[in-house]
């Protein structure tokens, strides 16, 4: 069951990995930078403890004009490696999972993290 785990953590990687390759560098360091701005701004003003969905991102993403990626995909793809270099200098936890309200994403459910403070 361990090798069938760590195979499939390694598959999905490896796909994020060659989906964000895929995209053009200027578009992937818009949306790091925006995400970034999000978070550091939500820090300063709440402190730590609050939360956050790749919607939330999203949203302040396109409010910032940033384009879209050559393929929806790629959204999800820059915020599950935004998501991982976040945790490097905060502490992420899961707090639940909200409903999308976006009509092409048909209302499913979508992971809905804290940062409860800095490493």
């Amino acid at each position: 069951m361990d090798a069938q785990v760590i195979s499939g953590a390694a598959l999905r990687d490896a796909g994020i990995a060659a989906t964000l390759a895929a995209e053009q560098a200027e578009w992937r360091d818009r949306y790091r930078q925006a995400a970034w701005r999000w978070i550091r701004n939500r820090f300063a003003i709440y402190g730590a403890n609050f939360g956050f969905s790749s919607e939330d991102i999203r949203h302040h993403a396109e409010t910032l004009h940033i384009g879209e990626p050559h393929h929806p995909n790629v959204w999800s793809a820059a915020f599950s490696s935004f998501l991982r270099e976040l945790r490097q200098e905060f502490c992420v936890s899961f707090e639940a999972s909200e409903r999308s309200w976006r009509s092409s994403a048909h209302s499913r459910r979508l992971p809905r993290y804290r940062v409860e403070g800095r490493l």
